[in-house]
């Protein structure tokens, strides 16, 4: 497992990107009382993310600013899985809770939102299927809320994101 963390002193702090190796938990079932043989497929299943560190970073943000930036996930394994965006805040909750986070996917064709709320509340958002040789692309945005108060100034928040996928069966 590589996990890759950088601490800026920012208002927001960056994605954090994990590249895993992940494997299947058996799950044993029951049709006619007799057991069945779990179906296991051997290989591995690894996200690779296009940089290291921030995605993006804002430093002295005012009321109204806006930052962006763009990663590229690519699974690098044998095997498909279930695919996850994960985060955590730490710091100023109060501050978290006037920066707006918006996660766009985008695709040869189109973008689609895969969230948007306050950065206080993400906590994760399931992404689908991410299948082996399969890249995904994402667009992330974070506004500081224009109506913020002067009782916010100095205060510091960061995100760490965590990308996951676990192997299908």
């Amino acid at each position: 497992m590589t996990d890759g963390r950088m601490a800026l002193r920012s208002l927001l702090t960056p994605l954090v990107v994990l590249a895993l190796l992940a494997s299947a938990s058996p799950l044993l079932g029951a049709t006619d009382g007799k057991r069945k043989r779990p179906r296991m497929t051997h290989g591995r299943l690894e996200l690779v993310a296009s940089k290291r560190g921030a995605i993006l970073a804002g430093r002295n943000l005012a009321p109204g600013d806006r930052v962006a930036g763009s990663v590229t996930i690519r699974n690098t394994g044998e095997l498909s899985g279930s695919f996850r965006l994960k985060g955590t805040v730490r710091g100023s909750r109060p501050l978290a809770a006037h920066l707006f986070l918006t996660v766009r996917e985008r695709t040869r064709r189109t973008t689609r939102p895969v969230c948007s709320g306050t950065l206080a509340r993400f906590r994760g958002v399931r992404l689908g299927t991410i299948r082996r040789g399969q890249t995904r692309s994402f667009r992330f945005a974070v506004r500081f809320d224009p109506r913020a108060s002067n009782l916010l100034q100095g205060k510091r928040t960061s995100a760490s994101f965590t990308w996951r996928a676990v192997q299908l069966s």
